[in-house]
């Protein structure tokens, strides 16, 4: 009977042994099968074989199924396409923006001239040559836009860092930001400079032609 009993118990908890296991098995299969079905493919990026291909898989594929295709060169130079007029309008206003700059520098030079026309004789008076006058004209010219075109790159540069920040918290998307000068940037410095000597041209040769004793006499 002892025997008989334990063997009893030994079956029941066997039993039971295996029916949680069983149970526990049968749950996490349901449970990962549950998580399979939560699971979809948004995307899936394709490298074509044949340049054919690029033409005629995507067009297949948005006529004649429910999904969509799409070729990164080809919509990339839509976009670009579509923003083109607007980046083109963009440009000429930067031009735009030089030459009035340009202007507007030769227009305070020569102001500037006109009230220190006093201080350029009396230089003249204890030495120096029409040439020195005339240079500091130069001088002070080409200063102005190498210091104007340095803070533009600087500002530039905390603009495209703001902006990098943005776009990656947003969109996951970083904006590389130059360190050193790029060549279109070294361009841009030297016609910076040609217009600081463009502007300074009539004001010292005013200076260079500045009669002393004329000028002492009506300040």
């Amino acid at each position: 009977m002892t025997m008989m009993k334990e063997h009893g118990h030994d079956h029941d908890e066997e039993h039971t042994h295996d029916h949680d296991e069983e149970h526990d098995h049968d749950h996490d299969e349901e449970h990962d099968h549950g998580d399979d079905d939560e699971k979809e493919i948004t995307s899936i990026l394709i490298k074509f074989d044949s340049p054919m291909n690029i033409i005629s898989f995507p067009r297949y594929i948005n006529e004649e199924t429910n999904m969509q295709a799409a070729v990164p060169s080809y919509e990339i130079s839509r976009l670009f396409k579509i923003f083109g007029i607007g980046l083109e309008t963009l440009t000429y206003l930067a031009y735009l923006i030089m030459f009035v700059s340009g202007l507007s520098l030769f227009l305070n030079l020569l102001n500037s001239l006109r009230e220190r026309k006093y201080e350029m004789a009396l230089i003249r008076t204890i030495g120096g040559t029409k040439i020195q006058t005339s240079l500091m004209l130069f001088y002070e010219s080409v200063i102005l836009c190498i210091i104007g075109f340095f803070g533009g790159i600087i500002l530039s540069r905390i603009g495209i860092l703001v902006t990098s920040n943005l776009l990656e918290e947003s969109l996951n998307y970083s904006i590389s930001m130059p360190i050193f000068l790029s060549s279109q940037e070294l361009i841009l410095l030297i016609f910076s400079i040609s217009i600081g000597i463009i502007s300074c041209i009539i004001p010292a040769f005013n200076v260079y032609k500045m009669n002393i004793s004329k000028t002492l006499t009506d300040e």
